[in-house]
């Protein structure tokens, strides 16, 4: 279902340096196709950048047709490829999918507004950048999900999308090690009832995001101290400066009576007196 057949979109000229420009030609193909489809328009149903689609679309959407006149089709497992690759990039999130060749299928096209807006792009690359020199620990990141527990994750986001952000958080800089990866999870099941909720809620697609300071909810994860050990921290520290406020007002009303008692030539009780 196209959304609206009016109107364009943005090609920039740096997609010709992109990952995407160096896959086969059905890889850039299907990513202009997308575009085509989104919703563009203020007032649709649906946000900005969505696609509602369905496998059997993206197949037809390869279909094509040699010089001689045969008509070259696809099964779904071609553009299943693309898309898990797109999803891996960050630059689509499937959003909901059906079984089946002509199941549904709703996609979200990352930052779509960064590069479809009127406001001009301060970054072209359509891709993450990728680190060459980089010697990945494992390749395959179910284990790290399971870790997780898929039975925990939201049905909102596809769990192959979930699998890509652990893999990408290992792959892409900053690199996350796969013990730290694993410390992360621990810590934020430890504390899913708490200060980490909203990261629990979200799987770990949320890890991949940024704060409004720049911080990587990763990072975030990783050195987060639970509130109640503050608390506890701040209760102690407060008891200490009250213990210290009550000697230091009992020093204050001794001296006084010292003096007092001094006027009247008493002896002090806190007088040193040299035999």
């Amino acid at each position: 279902m196209i959304a609206n057949t009016s109107g364009y979109t943005k090609s920039h000229r740096r997609v010709v340096d992109s990952l995407i420009w160096r896959r086969h030609a059905n890889y850039y193909k299907l990513w202009e196709w997308l575009q085509k489809q989104a919703y563009w328009r203020e007032g649709e149903a649906l946000s900005l950048g969505r696609v509602e689609t369905s496998w059997k679309a993206l197949c037809d959407a390869l279909t094509y047709e040699e010089d001689g006149g045969r008509t070259v089709t696809y099964s779904r497992n071609t553009p299943r490829k693309i898309i898990d690759w797109m999803v891996g990039q960050e630059m689509v999130e499937i959003m909901d999918s059906t079984r089946g060749r002509g199941g549904g299928l709703t996609l979200q096209i990352v930052n779509w507004e960064k590069y479809q807006g009127t406001i001009e792009a301060q970054s072209t690359d359509l891709t993450m950048e990728v680190d060459e020199n980089f010697t990945p620990e494992v390749t395959h990141f179910g284990f790290l999900l399971e870790e997780w527990g898929r039975e925990n994750l939201p049905r909102s986001v596809d769990q192959l999308q979930q699998e890509n952000a652990l893999r990408n958080l290992h792959l892409r800089k900053p690199h996350w090690s796969i013990d730290q990866l694993r410390d992360i999870i621990a810590k934020v099941k430890a504390n899913k009832n708490d200060g980490l909720r909203w990261v629990w809620r979200r799987g770990p697609v949320a890890l991949r995001r940024l704060l409004k300071d720049g911080q990587q909810v990763a990072e975030y994860a990783y050195n987060y101290e639970p509130f109640r050990r503050n608390h506890e921290r701040s209760n102690s520290y407060r008891q200490s400066n009250a213990e210290h406020a009550h000697n230091t007002i009992d020093d204050l009303l001794g001296f006084a009576q010292d003096a007092r008692t001094a006027e009247r030539g008493e002896p002090s009780a806190n007088t040193i007196h040299l035999q």
